[in-house]
């Protein structure tokens, strides 16, 4: 399912956000333009949780980030939170695309 409603716009800055200064709809690009080491957002589902992943090519797991023209991003592969709210979703082109989740068990 893909969100409606407004597009997550890529925001490039030197240091990593703390949640506190994350606002919603925007994913953190963090480091150098030519050179990020990590992107960052709120959780979409609305949890309010800090989200960060890495984009250093030789950590695991890593993403991959594209930022378009008009500031909104794709990244990949997806996201799933094994904790908290269990979130599993792909950006793309700003908007989030729900994955199906397998059920967890506690």
């Amino acid at each position: 399912m893909i969100t409606k409603g407004p597009r997550y716009r890529a925001v490039f800055v030197e240091e990593r956000p703390d949640a506190t200064e994350m606002v919603d709809w925007t994913l953190y690009v963090v480091g150098r333009t030519q050179s990020p080491f990590c992107v960052a957002m709120l959780c979409p589902c609305g949890c309010k949780e800090a989200l960060y992943m890495s984009l250093v090519q030789d950590d695991r797991p890593r993403w991959r980030v594209k930022v378009y023209a008009d500031k909104t991003a794709t990244m990949v592969p997806s996201v799933w939170r094994v904790v908290g709210c269990r979130s599993h979703f792909i950006l793309f082109r700003g908007r989030v695309l729900w994955a199906r989740s397998r059920q967890w068990s506690t």
